[in-house]
């Protein structure tokens, strides 16, 4: 039935067409009504659907139903229910049974029922409101038996879920109908909102999030002061320059920029505390009970933000608090106090990378007017405010917003003015220079010092634009000019391109050279644009302190000079520089860096670094860098200065040690090929005399010294300094050194070369002098001879042509020059062949005597070779000194033939020695062979007469020496000596026939035989014996033995009586070795003794052994020098030693007992020849004496082959 009314009611609806139609209602209702009999037991009316009990029922069933509370209301709506029964049905059973969550679900799903096409009442916003309420003022006591970390998660999803819930409310529900409820709906909100903040920033607390946020950086341009266009860097215009003009984005400030809260467990329970304050109808009131505890709730809460400095936090739940009506009236002011809050909040912001502007000025805006202004004054003195350039203009744009908020125009333009000067140094900070304070006096100058050092220096053009800013607006009372300072700034960028010729890399060098040079360049044209007048000032003095060898440098900074320069002084000094500069240009070192250079340089180097330290503290403002050395190079020593010194005069040090060697590591590499330009600006003569002459002198050759001779005559203060004479004999002292360093002699085409630059000197007489003063300190060599022989070559040229004292003076000086080569020559010679010692050096003088001391001490007579190498060298001396050397060597062979006085060095031949080498008789005693004379045939001081005689006239040589053998010793000057002497030249000059020619009927035999009966009459004379060369001469032997009285000499003439004619009579032969011994003639003893032995006597002789061994003894001791053991032998004095025991090993006969000899030699470690004389002793010893190998004395023992440690060798031979 009920279809069928709907079939018929769609009939008429259809019709009709009508929205409003009672028949479409109806229709509408018989649907509905089928709908809801499915479900019903009983028969359900339309007139049901408005019983209220019917509607409760219907509520009931519904809530029962599985079905998500959004259906639920669907459902209810579809009947014509009223949503809000069912909703306070729902929240009257969570309220009873205390769900909260339920509670918050339940509203939260009605809330967002609400659609625009839903028709939203009062009636249906009251229940979301109460409920709001209820559970808000509930807050503080939720899960009062759990931990606070539970209580505070579930508070904080709680208050999240409220917080949906009013923003839900007001935005879905109409104005109208929560206009009512709007202010109490907005409390709740803002509450909420401060609650999930402070969540929030909980949550960051233990996220550790704090680390992102990105604080001011001062080299960041995100937030810079509005211009025209962003890539604009003028700074100097006025209508660019806007303090309330800022660049997009601003920054955004929020509570994230705060510090993390870590507390935030207390922070929750803290707002949970002062809920209940807010869970109230929003024009309720309250008792004064509850007022002083919501109160002390939210006093609790600033002090926990304030705490963990959540200034922005504070001041919302500041700000938020205030609105509550338990602190309305005399309360309010006690809450609303955000001064202390604000001011670190906005220290923060102005820390920001991008500031937070306008948030800034709204906090700043809620404060009294009274303390806008102090609290901007005390904003000034927070560090964050001062931690950067930016932060500072922030803080200043800041300040100047707020003082036209106040009003308070009067700090406008101070805070504009401060605004520029820390733009300005901003500006400076983005190029990379962090400057002093402007107010400071050498703002500039430390900015031009940091733009130099930039890694790309700032341009010239931009640097110009904040100079100039600078002086014209920010410090008008300067006394420096910008065109000084654009000087100033070229000066230090010359500086710095000199500095670059350190670099090693050559490519490299040259391009920093010129990227600083061009920037100079620029920055003078700006200071010519802006009228310095002082750039020739500062150029001349910045001309000091560069690098003397980089010659780039320098001539830019000339041509500077030259192009600005006005004044005449200025003119005839640039002139100078550039005579300078032309030659240095095209001349390259050729020599190594010379000591006086490297001394100079060190000292220049030193003095720069001290006037610099100096410069920094007093010379700033008063001259240029470089003025006081600029006074020193300048000095000319005409006024004396007792504050400048020379950079090349230094105090004497004390120290003992100093180092004067060049250490080329420490020169820049273009020391190596340029020279140093500096060097010529000296002008004092001492200054002159030490370094520039040093320089000069080192790179100075034949070659080159035109060149040198004009190049200084054009430099006004070195053309009195150096005269073309002294160049010109410096550069060939120079160039002669070399060659006589290494003993060489000058090439032909140099000799000519020097001959030449000589013959072309124009003052003579000066060139010749000059000659004789500095050619005499030329290294000794044949290179100096060949220099002063020149010398006196071209004097002797120039002497006829020049009249009057001039040539007298020139003759005089050729004479010097002869005297002066003769000696060098003498000199040189004695030097190359090893003959200079202290005697010749003295008697250099003397020639004669010179030559006569060659002769006596320095020829080797015994060497054939030394002989003639010595006798030529005497020889050139003679001639180069203009010595007769004939008459010099008659007269030394004279000398020695008749001087019997003199005892000359001699080494006697022994007619009889057969061993060779040294002579027995070599070891002399001075009371010994007093009564024989040696005849020195083969003396080497007779080889010495006979060379000298070999250039002799023969005749006259024969003549004399004959003349000498006529007059015999009792007549002939140095008596029997002269004699023996005359003979021996003769025998050993002339040949029999040369004998026979001279002295007719003569041969060789007569003159030995004639000296023979010399000799002999000699020794008679001294026995006191007349000699008849006719008598029986063995009964002269006879007769002289039985003469009573016997003396010395008669003792020896009787032994050699015996030896040369053979007498041998055993007894009277004994008697005389008996009576040689007592008066200790060993010598003759000696050779007595080998007669006997070589006649076969000695057994015939009782004596013979004793006195055998004795003269072995006596040698043994004479050799030691006494009986007490001498360590210290010469090889001479061993060798005789080892002679003297193959000598005693030559007896014939049996020693006898010979203990002391044996002991004697074991004292001198000579234990072999101790233990062949054990065995002379005796030859029928069962064993010889045990030798000690470790204590043998190789050196003065016989070595005679024996290996002690195994079986007797072979060799048994002597190594002497």
């Amino acid at each position: 039935m009920l279809g069928i009314g709907e079939e018929l009611l769609s009939y008429y609806v259809c019709r009709d067409n009508d929205f409003d139609d009672p028949e479409r209602r109806l229709k509408d209702n018989l649907v509905l009504l089928r709908e809801v009999q499915k479900d019903e037991t009983r028969a359900v009316l339309l007139s049901d659907f408005n019983d209220e009990v019917w509607q409760r029922e219907f509520l009931m069933k519904l809530m029962k139903l599985n079905a998500s509370f959004t259906m639920k209301l669907n459902k209810c709506s579809y009947m014509g229910i009223p949503t809000e029964y069912l909703l306070e049905m729902v929240l009257t059973r969570s309220i009873a049974e205390n769900d909260i969550d339920k509670l918050i679900d339940t509203i939260t799903d009605y809330a967002e029922y609400v659609h625009p096409w839903t028709v939203a009442t009062r009636e249906m916003l009251e229940p979301i409101v109460q409920t709001l309420s209820w559970i808000t003022f509930r807050l503080p006591d939720l899960l009062q038996n759990e931990t606070d970390v539970a209580r505070a998660d579930y508070i904080a999803f709680v208050i999240k879920r409220l917080g949906r819930v009013v923003r839900e409310t007001l935005r879905r529900f109409p104005f109208e109908t929560i206009s009512d409820e709007l202010d109490y709906l907005l409390q709740l909100e803002a509450f909420f909102n401060l609650g999930e903040h402070i969540i929030k920033q909980s949550l960051r607390g233990q996220e550790n999030e704090n680390e992102k946020q990105e604080m001011f950086r001062s080299d960041d341009a995100g937030f810079l002061p509005a211009t025209p266009s962003d890539s604009s860097n003028d700074v100097s215009s006025p209508a660019k320059l806007r303090i309330y003009e800022f660049k997009k984005p601003l920054g955004t400030y929020d509570f994230s920029c705060d510090p993390a809260l870590f507390e935030g467990v207390q922070g929750v329970l803290a707002l949970a505390l002062v809920a209940p304050s807010v869970a109230r109808p929003y024009d309720s009131e309250i008792s004064d009970e509850d007022a002083n505890d919501f109160r002390s709730n939210w006093e609790q809460l600033n002090m926990f933000l304030a705490m963990h400095s959540q200034d922005l936090l504070d001041i919302s739940a500041r700000v938020f608090a205030g609105s509550l009506r338990c602190w309305a009236g005399e309360y309010l002011q006690g809450i609303v106090n955000i001064e202390q809050p604000v001011m670190s909040v906005v220290e923060r912001m102005l820390q920001q990378k991008k500031f937070d502007f306008w948030h800034a000025v709204t906090l700043l805006g809620g404060l009294p007017v009274y303390q806008i202004d102090k609290t901007i004054i005390d904003l000034q003195r927070q560090q964050g405010v001062k931690s950067s350039t930016k932060a500072t203009i922030q803080y200043l744009q800041l300040a100047f917003v707020m003082s036209l908020l106040t009003r308070n125009m009067e700090k406008v333009s101070m805070i504009i003015n401060y605004y520029e000067q820390k733009y300005l140094v901003k500006k400076l900070a983005e190029e990379g220079i962090r400057p002093p304070s402007p107010s400071t006096a050498d703002f500039v100058d430390k900015v031009l010092q940091q733009a130099v050092e930039l890694r790309k220096p700032l341009s010239p053009l931009r640097l110009h634009d904040y100079v100039k800013k600078y002086v014209e607006k920010l410090s008008r009372n300067s006394r420096t000019t910008v065109g000084e300072y654009m000087v100033r700034y070229a000066t230090l960028l010359i500086r710095k391109a000199s500095a670059a010729g350190r670099l090693i890399d050559d490519d490299i060098r040259s391009e920093e050279i010129e990227k600083y040079i061009e920037l100079a360049r620029l920055a003078l044209r700006l200071a010519v644009e802006e009228g310095a007048t002082c750039i020739c000032n500062y150029l001349h003095c910045l001309l000091y302190i560069v690098c003397p060898y980089n010659y780039e440098v320098i001539q830019f900074i000339v041509t500077s000079f030259g192009q600005y320069a006005t004044e005449d002084s200025e003119v005839a000094f640039e002139k100078n520089l550039k005579s300078i500069m032309t030659f240095l240009w095209s001349y390259r070192r050729t020599n190594h860096i010379s000591k006086e250079e490297s001394i100079w340089f060190t000292k220049r180097e030193s003095i720069l670094v001290k006037d610099e330290k100096e410069y920094e503290k007093t010379g700033r403002i008063l001259e240029p860098f470089g003025h006081s050395l600029r006074l020193v190079y300048e000095d000319d020593g005409s006024n004396h200065s007792e504050t400048f010194e020379s950079d090349s005069s230094y105090p004497t040090d004390a120290m003992v040690y100093e180092r004067n060697s060049v250490i080329i590591s420490d020169m820049p590499k273009l020391a190596l090929q340029n020279l140093p330009f500096h060097g010529f600006l000296l002008r004092k003569k001492e200054d002159t005399d030490q370094t520039v002459m040093g320089i000069v002198k080192a790179e100075l050759s034949i070659f080159n010294v035109p060149v040198w001779q004009a190049f200084l005559r054009e430099v006004t203060w070195l053309a009195a300094r150096f005269s073309r004479s002294q160049l010109l004999s410096s550069a060939i002292f120079a160039h002669a050194n070399k060659y006589a360093m290494f003993g060489k002699s000058l090439p032909p085409g140099e000799r000519n070369t020097i001959h030449h630059l000589l013959s072309s000197a124009q003052q003579r007489g000066v060139v010749v002098s000059t000659i004789a003063l500095l050619f005499k300190k030329i290294i000794l060599s044949d290179v100096k001879i060949e220099l002063l022989q020149m010398g006196v070559d071209i004097s002797e040229k120039w002497a006829p042509v020049l009249t009057g004292e001039d040539r007298e003076e020139m003759e005089e000086q050729s004479a010097r020059l002869k005297d002066g080569i003769a000696k060098f020559f003498t000199e040189l010679e004695l030097k190359k062949n090893g003959l200079y010692t202290e005697k010749t050096a003295d008697n250099i003088e003397n020639v004669q005597e010179l030559c006569s001391l060659i002769y006596d001490e320095m020829v080797q007579w015994d060497n054939s070779t030394d002989v003639a190498k010595k006798c030529r060298v005497v020889e050139r001396i003679a001639e180069a000194n203009g010595l007769d050397l004939a008459a010099l060597h008659e007269q030394l062979v004279f000398a020695w033939v008749e001087d019997t006085e003199t005892a000359m060095p001699m080494s006697h031949v022994d007619m009889n020695e057969s061993i060779g080498g040294t002579s027995f008789t070599d070891q002399k005693n001075d009371s010994d062979d007093q009564n024989d004379i040696r005849i020195p045939l083969f003396d080497t001081v007779l080889d010495k007469i006979v060379t000298l005689c070999k250039g002799l006239d023969r005749k006259r040589l024969m003549k004399k020496l004959g003349g000498i053998l006529v007059k015999g010793g009792h007549k002939a000057n140095g008596g029997f000596t002269a004699v023996v002497r005359a003979t021996c030249i003769i025998i050993r000059i002339f040949t029999e026939k040369d004998i026979g020619e001279f002295i007719p009927n003569s041969t060789e035999v007569d003159l030995c035989g004639a000296a023979e009966v010399q000799l002999y009459q000699r020794l008679c004379d001294k026995a006191e014996v007349k000699w008849d060369g006719n008598a029986e001469k063995e009964q002269l032997i006879k007769t002289l033995l039985q003469c009573p009285s016997r003396t010395q000499p008669m003792t020896a003439l009787i032994a050699c009586l015996i030896i040369d004619h053979d007498f041998k009579d055993p007894k009277s032969i004994d008697q005389v070795m008996t009576r040689l011994q007592i008066t200790k003639q060993w010598n003759t003893l000696r050779s007595l003794l080998s007669y006997v032995r070589s006649h076969q006597m000695d057994s015939l002789i009782r004596s013979f052994p004793l006195l055998w061994f004795r003269v072995y003894e006596n040698a043994l001791i004479e050799l030691n020098g006494g009986p007490m053991m001498n360590p210290n032998w010469s090889y001479e004095q061993c060798v005789l030693l080892r002679k003297w025991t193959l000598w005693a090993m030559s007896s014939n006969v049996e020693g006898g007992r010979l203990p002391n000899i044996c002991r004697f030699l074991r004292d001198m470690n000579c234990h072999v020849s101790a233990s062949i004389v054990s065995v002379l002793s005796s030859w029928t010893i069962d064993r010889m004496d045990d030798v000690d190998s470790n204590k043998m004395d190789s050196a003065r023992d016989l070595s005679l082959g024996w290996n002690l440690s195994a079986e007797p060798g072979s060799a048994n031979v002597s190594n002497v």
